[in-house]
């Protein structure tokens, strides 16, 4: 074999043991749930089935027409699987998609129909009488499905991507870029198999970026847990124009014990999603406590701050207009000053008590 083919076939089995070992740390994660380790599997094993099916249209190709038969076979499979994969991720991560979702599969489950009659016809691909893979005059529609399949999850990324906070947007701006890079090397250079590294690295960044999420978000608000919250303030206690600014959900308690507990998440939740769709552009929104939040926030003054603030006070009026909130909003906020507080504790502290002298005076988001 020369030394192009034992360098595919070499990093092939590298893609392989690599989605293995993602295998064992998912059946090792006990905070995902079933539902997602499923998904996980089908699109892992899909993608070793495929990897494995290319190895072997290499293998088959070098050994010669004999081997014609199952060098057919394996591009088949190789060429049909590989469809399917980005779908599953969609699946995976894309609730909203249920209603449509069998429409969702048909381009790939065409393209499996076009492979087979191609046997025939070579309209997708044929092998040649000396065993070489040449593209049929529809070989396009392969292309079209491949491109479909990773249109339709970049699609949902950005979808999924407002949910979370400028960090994690950086992510999917990095994952377009590994999905466009990928695409492009397939189409340009076939031989080099670069569809199926790019779906074996694919799943694995899923994973990683989906167990990050589980350690730095909450998982009810969505917003950045208390972990992440004392990280930040390690951070930030040597920086300069740092805003502290406190919310908490007046009389929590009480709507938890009149209304019950599923209308005090939603009023969590609901409350989350103002405070990080109006501070987004000034900061991270973080939930510190049980109905407690915080927004770190840097080089803003008190002029923009107040504007902040009363925008939140709009939001929230409106919202209990139309009766997705029906509590109110304590704030407080400190602007921590190396050369007056302490360390960024102090300032914390100092917003807290803000907050708390606010709640007594009932001077809150009504």
């Amino acid at each position: 074999m020369d030394e192009q083919i034992i360098t595919l076939i070499t990093t092939g089995c590298i893609n392989i043991l690599m989605l293995l070992l993602l295998l064992f740390l998912i059946f090792q994660n006990v905070l995902i749930s079933e539902k997602k380790v499923k998904y996980y599997v089908i699109a892992v094993t899909l993608a070793i089935v495929t990897i494995t099916a290319e190895n072997l249209t290499v293998i088959f190709e070098h050994l010669g027409e004999a081997f014609k038969t199952a060098d057919i076979i394996s591009n088949i499979i190789a060429l049909g699987i590989s469809g399917f994969i980005p779908l599953i991720l969609v699946q995976m991560t894309e609730e909203r998609v249920k209603s449509i979702l069998h429409f969702l599969y048909i381009p790939p489950f065409l393209n499996v129909i076009c492979l087979l009659i191609s046997v025939k016809t070579g309209w997708v691909f044929y092998i040649s009488g000396q065993n070489i893979y040449v593209k049929g005059p529809l070989h396009f529609l392969y292309v079209i499905v491949y491109l479909y399949g990773m249109l339709l999850l970049m699609i949902v990324n950005h979808m999924n991507s407002s949910r979370y906070q400028k960090r994690e947007r950086l992510f999917y701006f990095l994952l377009y870029c590994v999905m466009i890079t990928g695409t492009v090397l397939q189409i340009l250079l076939p031989y080099t198999h670069a569809a199926s590294q790019v779906i074996a690295v694919l799943i694995v960044i899923f994973y990683l970026f989906q167990r990050e999420l589980q350690f730095k978000y909450d998982g009810l608000t969505e917003l950045f847990n208390r972990q992440e919250f004392e990280r930040a303030m390690q951070h930030l206690n040597n920086e300069k124009d740092v805003v502290i600014i406190l919310f908490d959900v007046d009389k929590f308690k009480t709507i938890n014990d009149t209304y019950g507990h599923i209308t005090g998440d939603f009023c969590l939740k609901r409350s989350a999603e103002l405070i990080k769709e109006v501070f987004s552009t000034a900061g991270y929104s973080y939930r510190i406590g049980g109905d407690e939040f915080c927004v770190l926030a840097k080089n803003i003054g008190e002029g923009e701050l107040q504007l902040l603030l009363k925008s939140m006070h709009e939001r929230i009026r409106q919202e209990k207009e139309i009766g997705n909130i029906t509590a109110t909003i304590s704030y407080g906020y400190s602007f921590y000053k190396k050369d007056f507080h302490h360390d960024i504790m102090a300032a914390f502290q100092e917003a807290d008590q803000k907050m708390y002298k606010l709640k007594q005076e009932s001077n809150d988001f009504t």
